[in-house]
């Protein structure tokens, strides 16, 4: 289970071992979660003025049943496995957000991760390959991600001096150059003086 949680918090997809002992635990939960369904009694409020409800955590139609639907938990978990984000799959549990929610925020991981793709590529130097985990365990949007990828990329960018003239060669450059370079040419085309020892 370690190193689900491990594999979730660094943004890596789940090996199949993992993958496996994740669907049995899925599973295992599934038939846990039956048992106390089916052994639930409903408690007998006394009499008199109702405590107010909590403001509802899950979707109104699980609201209105009293508990998280097992199918609807599961939708949850093939969403987040097929957007490589397993990592995420409690805590929209727990949350209780919708199908649609869901598939938001996973497409929202997603996302991210090719913004960060991308700007490694652009700039090797200002955007490391693992900054994606990084903004996930932040808890950061698209826009802040991004926001955050362009002035990495700006800073990188203003780091680089551009020059727009043409280097100096090294050596004798100049007047000095010239003469000597033409003095090589005239004596190699026998013309010039010749070379004193």
């Amino acid at each position: 289970m370690e190193e689900m949680v491990f594999a979730g918090r660094q943004g890596r997809p789940m090996t199949d071992s993992e993958h496996h002992l994740f669907e049995s635990l899925a599973s295992d939960v599934a038939e846990f979660d039956a048992g106390a369904t089916a052994a639930k009694v409903e408690p007998t409020l006394p009499p008199g003025p109702s405590p107010a409800l909590p403001p509802p955590t899950t979707p109104p139609a699980m609201q209105a049943q009293g508990m998280i639907n097992n199918d609807h938990a599961a939708e949850i978990c093939r969403i987040c496995l097929a957007g490589d984000a397993a990592h995420l799959a409690s805590g929209l549990i727990a949350e209780g957000v919708s199908i649609a929610e869901a598939r938001e925020r996973v497409g929202a991981t997603s996302t991210i991760r090719e913004a960060v793709t991308h700007a490694h590529r652009m700039a090797p130097h200002a955007v490391p390959r693992d900054q994606a985990a990084a903004y996930l365990a932040q808890g950061l949007s698209v826009q802040a991600a991004r926001e955050d990828l362009f002035a990495r990329m700006v800073a990188a960018e203003e780091a680089t001096s551009i020059s727009s003239h043409i280097p100096a060669t090294r050596g004798n450059a100049g007047h000095a150059a010239s003469i000597s370079s033409m003095e090589r040419e005239l004596r190699r085309a026998g013309r010039g003086k010749p070379e004193s020892p």
